[in-house]
């Protein structure tokens, strides 16, 4: 009999231990997160800068528009922490210069929007969405200015407090037209920043 009740005691006291390391996670999980840290992410061809013009516009950490030109195959931009809920967008502008009439470009375009969230208790997590992913094609010159129409495209994602984020518009001027359904999740791509 007395076997039982201590048998009966340590079953009851590991069901309470269990029960509280478990609401313990629960609870760091959905602690709302307090900052964001932003990053964007462009990836280009050399045949890219040589036959187009590449602008970045930007929202900044305090929900301001920026631009600067891109004039390497790789620009990234990773901003303070910031406060939620936040707007992250990137709209990439390309603008045809000259290109040859009957010669092949070897057109590359990667870019994505990436951020990291902390909440309270220094719990972190990360996402990223893109509309370029790896994108190839081979164009002839005389439809470089349609490529550039076709990439000058934005991506867009509203951030809440619980670190959940969505697609959105975002209008820089020139690109309202923006298919929320183009973008698509890219996790991996956080790695770019070290997240």
């Amino acid at each position: 009999m007395k076997k039982n009740y201590f048998f009966q005691v340590a079953l009851v006291v590991c069901s309470l231990a269990v029960t509280m390391m478990t609401s313990c996670k629960e609870d760091e999980k959905i602690a709302p997160a307090t900052t964001v840290e932003t990053g964007y992410y462009v990836k280009v061809s050399d045949e890219v800068l040589a036959t187009t013009t590449v602008e970045a516009h930007y929202i900044d950490a305090k929900g301001l528009t920026r631009s600067e030109f891109i004039t390497s195959p790789e620009w990234k931009k990773q901003l303070p922490k910031g406060s939620l809920p936040s707007l992250a967008a990137l709209y990439i502008k390309f603008t045809p210069k000259n290109p040859e009439t009957g010669t092949k470009y070897n057109m590359e375009l990667t870019s994505c929007v990436a951020y990291r969230v902390e909440n309270g208790t220094g719990k972190q997590w990360s996402d990223a969405w893109t509309t370029a992913d790896n994108l190839t094609s081979l164009v002839e010159g005389e439809n470089v200015e349609e490529w550039c129409n076709q990439h000058s495209v934005a991506t867009a994602i509203e951030i809440q407090t619980d670190g959940i984020s969505e697609p959105t518009t975002c209008d820089f001027g020139g690109n309202a037209e923006v298919d929320k359904n183009a973008m698509k999740k890219a996790t991996d791509m956080t790695e770019l920043f070290g997240w």
